[in-house]
Formats: structure tokens, sequence, C-alpha cells
């Protein structure tokens, strides 16, 4: 079944997958990359009200697989540390191979984990820190309710 809908109706669901918190890439991982668990954010009540005037009880929604979602958050967060440090000041860069390729990259991290902010501003946030002397970029997409916060050890300074 399909439906048309006004903007003002559409539920706009959001998937955001999260990550174990312990999942490390590298090329001694032999583990495949996959989910812990995946959260659907919408506009407040607005899937709730789609589903009872269609009497729809099941919905699909589309979810990039686990590596193509990793590989897309090293590619951000490593574009963003190399705007905000620039490129020579990275001793190693963990993720570039698997941005460019999918190979395992040298060694890095990927997790997600609550958000405890509640701005509703939609817009995407991004940083990026020294810890350790390891550079680690944290994304928020879509900075609205439910949205997680992912980080990722792109490199080493």
């Amino acid at each position: 079944m399909s439906l048309d809908l006004e903007i003002e109706a559409h539920p706009a669901p959001l998937v955001f997958p999260l990550f174990d918190s312990s999942l490390v890439l590298g090329a001694t991982s032999d583990s495949p990359l996959r989910y812990r668990a995946l959260r659907v954010s919408t506009r407040k009540g607005r899937l709730e009200e789609v589903a009872s005037t269609t009497s729809a009880d099941k919905w699909t929604l589309p979810c990039a697989d686990a590596e193509t979602f990793a590989r897309f958050l090293a590619k951000v967060a490593y574009c963003f540390a190399v705007g905000s440090f620039g490129l020579e000041n990275f001793r190693e860069h963990y993720v570039r191979s698997f941005v460019r390729t999918g190979q395992p990259p040298i060694v890095g991290r990927i997790s997600s984990t609550d958000s405890d902010t509640t701005t509703n501003d939609g817009a995407h946030h991004l940083s990026v820190e020294v810890e350790d002397d390891k550079i680690i970029a944290r994304i928020r997409l879509f900075a609205i309710h439910g949205a997680p916060t992912y980080s990722v050890m792109v490199g080493g300074v």
C-alpha cells in the first residue's frame, strides 16, 4: 500500500542505528559489524495518527547495513577532523583505508551513546577533540530528541 500525505501530516521517520559501545575496528578484529539496536525517531504523534487512520499494523523503514553506515560515519568524522586540525597534524590515519576501500582500519572505534541534550533544532552537531593522543570526532545527526551521538576514533596525533 502506498500513501500520499501532506507535509504537515508526514511522520518523517529517521532510523538511527546503535553500535555496541565496545565496537573496535581494526585489521585484527574478525567479528562482523552489526548493530546493537535501531532507534526510530518521528514527529511526535504523527506515526500513530497515520497508523490509526490507515489501520496499518506494520511499517517498513530503510536502514543501511552496518558496514555502510560505519563507513559513512568514519568519512564524516575523518573529513571534519582533517578540516579542524589539518592533515599535517595527524601522526596516524586510523580510518582512511576503511573510508576509501572498506578494508579494516589500522585501529579505530565507533560507538553510539544516547544523547542527553534535548535540542530540537534538527541541525547536525559535530565536534572533535584529542583524548590520550587520539583524535575523536563526535557526530549527532539531525539533533532531535532520540538522536544518538556517534563517536569515531579517526587518528593519532
